[in-house]
């Protein structure tokens, strides 16, 4: 494992290749949809720290070769479900909050449940990238 993965060079290490930078999703007709961002940057602070903090642990994912999953509306999920579901050398379940929050009576049920079926369960805000990147950079398949 690299010891020294920051923000910064993971930022570099995203500018530096293109191929991270495209996000694109096909609609049930096969038509490409989505948007191109020139480079990804995982960067918080855009006035929306929980959306920001779910692109932040996404971008980053996909850095490390991760499988990731998010409901992109939870409208019809069921209450509480967790924010992020992310595969490499193990499964980990995460909620995502704001700073100062803390997950409901439901989100802890479900984080309760996963953890007791052995998987690594994780609540992280704006301010645990750092951990989030040493997190992940451990799940990677492949060095």
């Amino acid at each position: 494992m690299n010891e020294g993965w920051t923000e910064e060079l993971l930022s570099e290490k995203l500018r530096e290749n293109p191929a991270l930078s495209v996000v694109v999703n096909e609609n049930r007709a096969g038509n490409a949809t989505g948007r191109a961002r020139e480079g990804i940057k995982p960067i918080l602070g855009r006035g929306h720290p929980e959306r920001d903090l779910e692109q932040f642990v996404h971008d980053t994912a996909r850095m490390f070769g991760l499988l990731y999953y998010h409901t992109y509306r939870s409208k019809f999920s069921e209450p509480g479900f967790p924010d992020c579901f992310i595969i490499g050398k193990y499964m980990l379940v995460a909620e995502l909050k704001n700073t100062g929050k803390k997950p409901t009576v439901a989100q802890q049920s479900w984080l309760d449940a996963f953890k007791v079926m052995g998987v690594q369960v994780y609540v992280w805000y704006p301010e645990d990238r750092d951990e989030i990147i040493k997190t992940l950079e451990a799940m990677r398949l492949y060095d």
